[in-house]
């Protein structure tokens, strides 16, 4: 009796496991890692920064974030956040310390493959601290 039971539990889960949409599963699973990471932030843009002699970079953009969907780009050079030039981790970093949560965040960076400034406009995710 307990093997039937046994088989008739693997086979519902086997079921189950056929109908599961991965992709989806994927998705919620990287959007619950991007929260972890940010869990004791107040907001997030959701890019990560690389400075060069040349300037300051974005190194990466993380997937179903501000800043993939205002069209932040890996490669993109940081011109001006807020109207003001910068060219350090420490200038980005000064500036972010002041800037109010609620309003969206406005860059102006060159984009290496049109050959162009272009303005984006990333409107923060603002996360509640946990305690």
């Amino acid at each position: 009796m307990d093997n039937i039971r046994l088989y008739i539990g693997i086979l519902i889960f086997l079921c189950l496991f056929s109908f599961a949409d991965f992709n989806q599963i994927g998705k919620f699973l990287a959007e619950r890692k991007i929260i972890q990471i940010y869990k004791n932030s107040e907001k997030m843009l959701g890019f990560g920064l690389k400075e060069y002699p040349s300037g300051l970079y974005i190194a990466d953009v993380l997937e179903m974030t501000p800043a993939q969907k205002a069209g932040v780009e890996e490669g993109d050079k940081i011109l001006e956040v807020e109207g003001k030039r910068i060219a350090s981790i420490g200038e980005f970093k000064a500036l972010m310390e002041h800037f109010h949560k609620n309003k969206s965040l406005n860059l102006v960076v060159y984009r290496k493959s049109s050959g162009k400034d272009v303005n984006v406009n990333i409107t923060p995710l603002v996360l509640i601290p946990s305690n």
